[in-house]
């Protein structure tokens, strides 16, 4: 489980959980923590996990994070990953400074 959360939602024995606190402001450093957050999502998918990425609303830190692993994983610039994201849950909306830093991640990635 992947959490954007300032706090814990969930813990539970068995389950591996990675806790980024980043605030869903457009000043906040994203950027920072996508490579992690990207690796243990592989990680947990080459163990045969699956994997929950949330935040409180499901619609910016939590899909910023995974349009970054979309990226990674299927070669996709942000706007095929959000568009693709957007598809599946309508309500996805990355803040300003979260488009940013996905462009970043993007050209980190070239």
């Amino acid at each position: 489980m992947l959490s954007w959360c300032k706090r814990a939602c969930f813990e539970d024995d068995g389950v591996h959980y990675l806790r980024v606190p980043v605030r869903d402001e457009q000043g906040a450093d994203l950027l920072t923590h996508l490579g992690d957050a990207v690796d243990f999502i592989d990680s947990a998918l080459a163990a045969g996990g699956v994997v929950l990425v949330h935040c409180k609303h499901g619609q910016s830190r939590s899909a910023s994070v995974v349009a970054a692993w979309l990226m990674k994983a299927n070669g996709w610039n942000p706007q095929q990953s959000l568009a693709h994201l957007k598809h599946c849950r309508p309500r996805v909306s990355p803040n300003c400074g979260f488009l940013r830093q996905l462009e970043l991640f993007y050209e980190s990635l070239s």
